[in-house]
C-alpha cells in the first residue's frame, strides 16, 4: 500500500487550503485523494482538519 500522497498513488487527487479567518489569510494548503462531497464541496480531510482546529477556537476561526 502506497502512502496517500505518493507519485506510486493513481488515486485523483485535489488542492486544498484551509482559511484563518482572524488574521484573514491562508493558514495552510495540502494535497488529498479523499473524495470531494457534491453536498458541500469538502473532502472529509479538509473537514477533520478544520473541525480539530476550531476545537481550541471555540468558534468558526478556520474555514475550508
Amino acid at each position: 500500500m502506497n502512502h496517500g500522497n505518493s507519485n506510486k498513488n493513481d488515486n485523483p487527487h485535489h488542492l486544498y487550503l484551509i482559511w484563518d479567518r482572524k488574521e484573514d489569510n491562508l493558514y495552510k494548503y495540502g494535497i488529498s485523494d479523499t473524495p470531494i462531497e457534491e453536498e458541500d464541496g469538502l473532502s472529509s480531510r479538509v473537514r477533520d482538519q478544520v473541525y480539530h482546529l476550531n476545537l481550541p477556537e471555540n468558534w468558526l476561526r478556520f474555514t475550508g
